[in-house]
């Protein structure tokens, strides 16, 4: 059971896909995008560098996000993530990263301290299956010791 505060989303909800890219993969993954997309991410500048996001477009708005990642491999490659992207429900798609480091990071990244000021807006979430058990215990335990910390 998670807690009702961390920001995850149905497993039947439907979710955007994150691509999480690293510089070496720029080339490979750009060509396997449809031409518009490819072209989008060209122009925009993106290097795949850490923590560089790019939201790609498609016939109905926002139809993916592209995650930078560097060479950084820790949880706080993603943490900014539940703030950066829009709200919704959101899945990683396979990649050259840790799927446990990057819930951990993702959720990590949604904590705010809500006792007397919620935040400016809800935090972006993260589909069920993108959760393991472990990562959702880790944070919901950080987010009460952030609490406590905070408080008072």
């Amino acid at each position: 059971m998670l807690p009702a505060e961390l920001p995850v989303a149905p497993a039947d909800a439907p979710a955007r896909p994150i691509h999480a890219v690293r510089p070496d993969e720029l080339v490979a993954f750009s060509s396997a995008l449809a031409p518009a997309q490819a072209a989008y991410l060209r122009d925009s500048g993106f290097a795949a560098k850490a923590q560089e996001l790019v939201l790609l477009p498609g016939p109905e708005g926002i139809a993916a996000g592209v995650l930078g990642l560097g060479e950084d491999r820790s949880p706080y490659a993603f943490g900014d993530l539940p703030y950066r992207l829009p709200q919704g429900s959101w899945r990683f798609l396979p990649g050259d990263f840790d799927r446990d480091a990057a819930a951990l990071g993702f959720l990590l990244g949604a904590y705010r301290y809500r006792a007397y000021k919620p935040p400016k807006r809800e935090p972006a979430s993260l589909s069920a299956p993108d959760v393991p058990v472990t990562a959702a215990s880790l944070a919901a335990s950080v987010w009460l010791v952030r609490d406590l910390i905070n408080a008072p």
